[in-house]
């Protein structure tokens, strides 16, 4: 049972690895959302639409009006508060998701580890040729002979 019980612990210190490893990855997909200027970027959702509607602007004084709307989203916008709120959304989605596969594989070795000890306990049943069977019969046969020489030596005595 030593041997089950130490394997299912080494099982759940792998998986727990596994699980950490997946933790550690998504948080640095996270990080890659924040600092990283790509398609995926929140920098780059948050200022698309303020991009696009400095990139409408013609004529005189187009230039002082697209500073002051990229200089708007960025100073006087929500940007910063809705990347606030994206970066949190994210990463409380993966501690939960992590936490949960977390709690099954604890759960699910413990659920294991109970199984292997319950039947290490349990009685285990006497089949029928077994040698405490045999022997049982040899005592009653013995047991048999026994009475008989002592119920033929009370009629001796009787008749006597």
């Amino acid at each position: 049972m030593q041997y089950g019980i130490d394997f299912r612990i080494q099982d759940l210190e792998y998986n727990l690895g596994l699980i950490q490893q997946e933790f550690e990855r998504g948080l640095r997909k996270i990080r890659q959302h924040v600092e990283e200027p790509n398609a995926s970027s929140f920098v780059v959702e948050e200022m698309v639409p303020a991009y696009r509607e400095a990139g409408s602007q013609g004529g005189r004084g187009m230039k002082a009006r697209q500073i002051s709307i990229i200089s708007n989203q960025v100073n006087g916008g929500t940007m910063f508060p809705n990347i606030s709120a994206k970066l949190r959304q994210k990463a409380v989605t993966l501690i939960d998701y992590e936490f949960n596969k977390l709690k099954l594989e604890l759960d699910e070795t413990y659920d294991l580890i109970h199984k292997d000890i319950d039947m290490s306990i349990a009685k285990r049943p006497q089949p029928q040729n077994s040698a405490a069977t045999s022997k049982g019969k040899e005592l009653v046969v013995r047991l048999a002979k026994r009475l008989n020489i002592l119920k033929s030596k009370y009629d001796e005595i009787l008749r006597v």
